[in-house]
């Protein structure tokens, strides 16, 4: 008798979670109200904040790029479940408002450079 196993895609913790944390994004755009936005602020351990404008993963580990609390670039490579994402609604005026934020694709393993 032969047995039917499904075909799937290997995919690690950190990547389901982006999933989730796109899907969660999307759907608060989609709830905004006018003259609102929504700030996506990651708290690493210790409580540093980061202010990520790209988001990726390798098994159990998020790459984060963006910027700190004190407006340096930055790149973090942390577990995913060591950090807590902070989404807030704001004024569509303040700078942080417009800020795009990328995921990236199954076959991308690093932003493009600019």
């Amino acid at each position: 008798m032969d047995d039917e196993f499904p075909i799937f895609t290997p995919q690690g913790p950190a990547e389901s979670f982006l999933e989730d944390l796109q899907e969660e994004l999307e759907q608060e755009k989609r709830s905004a109200k006018a003259g609102t936005a929504t700030n996506l602020a990651v708290i690493l351990p210790g409580g540093r904040e980061v202010y990520p404008n790209w988001f990726g993963a390798r098994g159990q580990m998020l790459i984060l790029q963006g910027f700190d609390e004190k407006q340096r670039d930055c790149r973090v490579l942390v577990a995913y479940s060591a950090v807590t994402i902070v989404l807030t609604k704001v004024p569509a005026t303040e700078p942080r408002a417009a800020r795009p934020i990328g995921f990236q694709s199954r076959r991308e393993a690093t932003p493009k450079a600019e």
